[in-house]
């Protein structure tokens, strides 16, 4: 009697064992580089930095170099941007935290009108100072790749860190990065 072959599935085949372990120790590498490996080094950190046009949400024309005197810290966002977001709580807190003390965190959305944001800053859902509209001559030097990206500048107008992706920006090392610009 022969048996047919009725066309079910055949057994799954399996994953050599090195290639899983490869393939672990790629995402695990990536992982380590993306989320561990700390603040990345900007191009320019310890120059001046270089000033950028744009727009407070009234419409009115503005500039970093406006700010001089205080630490800044930039952040370059956009709402459909879900990591931007899940930081905006955070560096309210850092915000608060600080704002006594001559520090302010300047938001700077990359491509967004201002009544597109109108509702989030009038929830509250964002730190004080949001402008948008920024002049792709004045962004061009910071070479932003993607979002979130953060500019720390100290108050003589130099940039002192940066930093690609989220952050926990109430995290000690950040803290303590803040602090000794604010001395």
């Amino acid at each position: 009697m022969a048996i047919e072959n009725t066309g079910s599935p055949q057994a799954p085949k399996t994953i050599p064992p090195w290639a899983v372990g490869l393939l672990l120790a790629g995402a695990f590498a990536c992982a380590i580089l993306f989320f561990k490996s700390g603040p990345k080094s900007m191009k320019g950190t310890g120059k001046l930095a270089p000033d950028i046009v744009f727009k407070d949400l009234s419409g009115k024309t503005a500039s970093l170099s406006q700010f001089r005197g205080k630490t800044v810290l930039v952040n370059f966002w956009a709402s459909w941007c879900g990591p931007c977001m899940e930081e905006m709580p955070e560096l309210k807190q850092l915000e608060a935290k600080y704002a006594a003390r001559n520090f302010m965190i300047v938001l700077i959305n990359v491509e967004e009108k201002a009544d597109r944001i109108a509702s989030l800053t009038s929830s509250g859902a964002l730190p004080s100072h949001v402008f948008v509209e920024p002049t792709p001559e004045s962004l061009a030097p910071y070479d932003i790749n993607s979002i979130p990206v953060s500019v720390l500048i100290g108050p003589t107008g130099e940039i002192k860190k940066g930093y690609e992706g989220p952050r926990n920006w109430l995290d000690a090392n950040i803290l303590t990065e803040i602090e000794s610009l604010l001395q």
